[in-house]
C-alpha cells in the first residue's frame, strides 16, 4: 500500500503492526467487557413453548440497565433451578426474564416467596423470556398448559391497546419468529462481548443518534377506530386464550410505565378505552386481569420510587426494576393465595 505523498509509504510491516494493534486492541476491549455486559448464546427451543432458550447453566451480567449477575437453569430460562411440574407458571418477556435485577429480586422468586411465607403448597417456575411480548405467549400458550399438575399461568404484558391488524397477524401466524444462530459468523461474533453490546445499542436506538428523524405525516389522533371491529377481535383473542388454557386459570398483570408531569404526578399513555375492553373481555371468559396502574402511582407518590428504570439506564422507561417485581409479585400472591384458601375452604 502506497500513498500519493512522498514519504507516505505504507510497508507491510507497518501494515502488519496495525492489524496486529487492532486485534489486540478488540481483545482487551473484550476482556474489559466481558465484566460489565455478557449473555449466553441462544438456541432454538425443541419443546416449542418459546422461539428460543438460553445456553443450559449459562451465566449473564449486565451493568446497562441495571446492575446484576447471576445463571440460568438446566432449561435455558432465569431460574434458580429447574422445577418439575410446577403449580404456577409464569410467562412474558425480557420483564419477566429479569436479566436487569439479581434472581432474588425477580417476580417468580418473591411470588414463591410469598407463598412460603403463607405455607401456600405452590412451586413457581419462570418461563420469561426477550421478546416474548403478549400476544407471541398466547401463541405458546397452548403447549406451556398441557402439564397436569399446573393450576395458574401468569402472563405478562406492558400492553393492553392492540390494533385489528396486530390480532389479525395473531391467527394469520404472522407473529414475529426469534432465530438462532450458533454457527458460523453470526455465531463466532455472539461469543463476543463487544459486538454483542454494540448489536443492543444498535437495536434500541443508536442509529437515530446520527440519522435525521422523519417527520410523521399521519396525525394518530385522527385515526378513527371501530368499535364493533375492534371488539371482534379482542373478543377472538380472549376467546383463542380461553380456549388454549387447558383448564388451567389464566392470570393477566399489566404493567404501565408512568412519567412525572409537571405537577409531580405520575401521566400514564395508557389508552383508556383498550384498558377498559381488554379489562371487560378477560372477565366475560373467566380470566383474572391485574392492573399496576393505582400501585406504580401509590408508589410514587408514597416513596418517590418507580417501577420502570434504573440508575445505569433512564428513569422512568426500559425495564421493570426491583420495585416493579415486588409490587407484580405482592399482587399475583394476593390473587392467588386467596384463591386457594377459598378452595380449601370449600
Amino acid at each position: 500500500m502506497f500513498c500519493t505523498q512522498k514519504n507516505c509509504l505504507i510497508t507491510p510491516i507497518v501494515f502488519g503492526k496495525i492489524c496486529i494493534s487492532g486485534i489486540f486492541a478488540l481483545l482487551i476491549l473484550n476482556c474489559l467487557l466481558s465484566f460489565y455486559y455478557h449473555l449466553p448464546l441462544h438456541i432454538n427451543n425443541s419443546l416449542h413453548t418459546t422461539d428460543y432458550v438460553w445456553e443450559k447453566n449459562s451465566h449473564w451480567i449486565k451493568w446497562t440497565e441495571g446492575i446484576s449477575w447471576g445463571k440460568l437453569d438446566a432449561n435455558g430460562f432465569n431460574n434458580a433451578k429447574v422445577v418439575e411440574n410446577p403449580d404456577v407458571l409464569i410467562l412474558g418477556s425480557s420483564h419477566m426474564e429479569a436479566t436487569n435485577v439479581f434472581q432474588n429480586e425477580n417476580t417468580a422468586f418473591l411470588l414463591q416467596s410469598y407463598f412460603e411465607k403463607e405455607n401456600i403448597p405452590l412451586t413457581v417456575y419462570n418461563h420469561g423470556i426477550s421478546g416474548h411480548h403478549f400476544l407471541k405467549c398466547c401463541k405458546y400458550l397452548n403447549n406451556n398448559t398441557k402439564d397436569d399438575s399446573l393450576k395458574y399461568v401468569i402472563i405478562e404484558t406492558s400492553k393492553v391497546d392492540f390494533s385489528e391488524t396486530e390480532i389479525d397477524n395473531f391467527f394469520n401466524n404472522k407473529i414475529d419468529f426469534t432465530s438462532s444462530y450458533t454457527s458460523g459468523i453470526i455465531g463466532f461474533l455472539q461469543h463476543l462481548p463487544l459486538f454483542r453490546l454494540l448489536w443492543s445499542q444498535l437495536e434500541h436506538g443508536l442509529l437515530q443518534l446520527f440519522l435525521s428523524k422523519k417527520t410523521n405525516l399521519v396525525s394518530i389522533s385522527n385515526t378513527v377506530t371501530d368499535d364493533t371491529k375492534i371488539k371482534n377481535s379482542y373478543n377472538r383473542l380472549f376467546e383463542y386464550i380461553k380456549e388454549n388454557s387447558n383448564g388451567k386459570r389464566i392470570i393477566i398483570f399489566y404493567h404501565p410505565t408512568g412519567t412525572p408531569n409537571i405537577s409531580g404526578n405520575l401521566t400514564f399513555d395508557t389508552n383508556e378505552n383498550s384498558l377498559s375492553l381488554f379489562s371487560d373481555f378477560a372477565e366475560k371468559y373467566g380470566i383474572d386481569f391485574i392492573d399496576l396502574t393505582k400501585d406504580t402511582e401509590k408508589l410514587w407518590q408514597t416513596e418517590h420510587k418507580t417501577t420502570h428504570g434504573f440508575c445505569t439506564g433512564t428513569a422512568f422507561s426500559g425495564h421493570f426494576n426491583r420495585n416493579g417485581h415486588k409490587i407484580a409479585a405482592e399482587n399475583l400472591a394476593k390473587k392467588i393465595i386467596t384463591q386457594e384458601k377459598t378452595n380449601v375452604a370449600f
